[in-house]
C-alpha cells in the first residue's frame, strides 16, 4: 500500500507499521444487479450486529413488473455469511426507509423509520410491530443497554425508556447544537454527542442532572472546517472517538477525521486526518475492541483499521473476490471470531455490497476456518491454546494480524503442544510452524 499523507501536523500523526501491513481479504456475500428477477436495493441503510447476529435495513425495488418498493430488512445468524429478507408488513410502493437500526441482542432489535416512528421485532425479525413512538421521524441515532433501557435523539429531543421502547420520556437538556450520537450504559447512565464540535453530555441519574466536556474542536467565524457528525462510544469505559470531515477548499473537499478522547471528552487529540480518496469518516465498529475499523465515504476498496484501541491507525487494503469496487461504506462491524462485516454502496452497477473478510498479508495466508478447529482448540481460545499435528521439537510462533511476533515456543513430543495465551489482547492471531499457518481468535 502506498503512504498517505498526513495534514498539519495533527496531536496524534496516523501511524504505519514498517515492516508488515495487514490486508483484509473479503468475500462478497450480496450482490442484486439491474435487470435480475431479484432486487435491487438502496444504498441507505441502517445497519447493526450483536455478536454474530447481524440486522441491515434497505429498501428493496424490483424493476421488472411485478413493482415493488418497500422497505425491509436483511437478515444474518452466521456473522454475514448468508442472509434473509425480512418483511415488517409495510405497504408496497412505500419510499419510507428505515435509516437507523439497533440489535440489542439475538431475538431483540429496534428500528427508526423515515416517517413512522420506531419499530421492533423480539423475535428475530419473524415478526415487526410499530412502537410508541416520541416523534414520527427524523431520528439520528437510538442505543439500547439491555432489552428495557434504551436511548433515541431525534430532531433537537433526546428521549429515553425503561420498558423497552412502549413509552418514552424526554430529557430536559439544552444542547448546543443537535444531538446527533447516543449511548445507553444502564443504571441511569447515558451519554449524548452534540453535532459539529461536541460536547458530550453525560448523566449518571437518567437525565435529573448531566455533566458536558469540553468542545472537540475550537469553531467560529475563523476556525470552523473540521466537523464531527458523529461519536463512537466505549461501552466498558471513557473512550470515545469523535469521527467526521475535515473541509478543505472551495468547493469544500472532505477529508476523513478521527478525533480520540480517553476521559469521556474532557480532552482530545487528533487521531486521523488523511488526504486522500478515502473521503468523509461514515462509520466505525464497535469501541469496545482493540480492533476498530473505520468506513469512508469514498473508500475506493481501503478501510481504515486501527489494532491499539484507536491510538493508531492504518490504511489497509480490501482484497474483494469481485471485480466491483467499494464506494461509499454505510456500516461495518466485527464478529465474535473477529471476522470484518460491511456494506458498501459499489462502483458499478449494483447499489449495495455485502462482504466479510478475514485478516492478512503477503506472508500470512489466511486459513479458510474448514479444519481449524481440528488443529488448534479451543478456538476461540481465552487461557490456553493447544495445537495438535505439528512436529515434535518445531519452533511454533503466534503473530498478530500485522505480522508481528508475540509469542513462542517449542513443539512437545507428546504431539499436542499447549501455549498460555493470556497475556495476548483479544483478536485475531496466526500460529506459524513454519510450514503452515494456521489463525485463532483470543477472547
Amino acid at each position: 500500500m502506498k503512504p498517505m499523507h498526513i495534514l498539519r501536523g495533527a496531536l496524534a500523526a496516523l501511524a504505519f507499521a514498517a515492516t508488515a501491513r495487514a490486508q483484509i481479504h473479503t468475500v462478497l456475500t450480496w450482490e442484486p444487479q439491474h435487470g435480475d428477477s431479484a432486487f435491487d436495493v438502496a444504498s441507505w441503510t441502517g445497519f447493526s450486529t450483536h455478536g454474530n447476529i447481524c440486522t441491515m435495513a434497505c429498501r428493496i425495488e424490483k424493476i421488472t413488473p411485478p413493482i415493488v418498493v418497500k422497505p425491509v430488512f436483511l437478515h444474518s445468524t452466521d456473522a454475514g455469511k448468508s442472509w434473509t429478507i425480512q418483511d415488517p408488513g409495510l405497504s408496497n410502493n412505500t419510499s419510507d426507509i428505515f435509516p437507523h437500526v439497533f440489535q440489542i441482542d439475538s431475538l431483540n432489535a429496534i428500528a427508526s423509520s423515515d416517517t413512522m416512528g420506531l419499530f421492533r421485532t423480539t423475535d428475530g425479525g419473524n415478526t415487526w410491530r410499530k412502537m410508541n413512538s416520541p416523534l414520527k421521524g427524523g431520528y439520528l441515532d437510538l442505543h439500547f443497554s439491555d432489552t428495557l433501557t434504551g436511548i433515541c435523539v431525534a430532531g433537537e429531543g433526546i428521549y429515553t425508556t425503561t420498558d423497552g421502547g412502549y413509552t418514552w420520556n424526554t430529557a430536559q437538556v439544552s444542547v448546543s447544537t443537535w444531538p446527533s450520537s447516543c449511548y445507553s450504559y444502564g443504571n441511569g447512565k447515558f451519554r449524548v454527542f452534540a453535532y459539529g464540535y461536541g460536547p458530550v453530555y453525560t448523566t449518571y441519574n437518567n437525565w435529573k442532572t448531566y455533566d458536558s466536556s469540553a468542545e472537540v474542536v475550537r469553531h467560529d467565524s475563523i476556525v470552523h472546517d473540521k466537523v464531527l457528525a458523529a461519536c463512537n462510544f466505549s461501552g466498558g469505559g471513557d473512550t470515545l472517538f469523535a469521527y467526521g470531515a475535515d473541509w478543505i477548499g472551495s468547493p469544500a473537499t472532505g477529508y476523513g477525521l478521527i478525533m480520540r478522547s480517553t476521559d469521556a471528552g474532557l480532552h482530545w487529540t487528533q487521531a486521523v486526518d488523511i488526504d486522500s480518496l478515502f473521503g468523509v469518516v461514515s462509520c466505525m465498529s464497535k469501541a469496545d475492541r482493540d480492533t476498530i475499523f473505520a468506513g469512508g465515504s469514498e473508500a475506493d476498496n481501503k478501510i481504515l483499521a486501527s489494532f491499539d484501541h484507536g491510538f493508531t491507525w492504518h490504511l489497509d487494503t480490501l482484497m474483494l473476490d469481485t471485480d466491483l469496487h467499494q464506494g461509499g461504506c454505510h456500516g461495518l462491524a466485527l464478529s465474535n471470531s473477529g471476522n470484518l462485516i460491511a456494506c458498501f454502496s459499489p462502483l458499478g452497477p449494483a447499489s449495495l455490497m455485502l462482504v466479510r473478510g478475514t485478516f492478512g498479508e503477503a506472508s500470512v495466508t489466511p486459513s479458510n476456518g474448514a479444519a481449524l478447529d481440528a488443529q488448534l482448540f479451543p478456538n476461540p481460545a481465552m487461557r490456553e491454546l493447544s495445537i495438535a499435528g505439528i512436529l515434535p521439537h518445531s519452533h511454533v510462533r503466534i503473530a498478530d494480524i500485522l505480522g508481528r511476533d508475540v509469542l513462542d515456543a517449542n513443539a512437545s513430543t507428546s504431539g499436542i503442544t499447549t501455549i498460555d495465551v493470556s497475556s495476548l489482547v483479544p483478536g485475531l492471531y496466526f500460529v506459524n510452524d513454519g510450514t503452515t499457518h494456521v489463525e485463532f481468535v483470543k477472547n
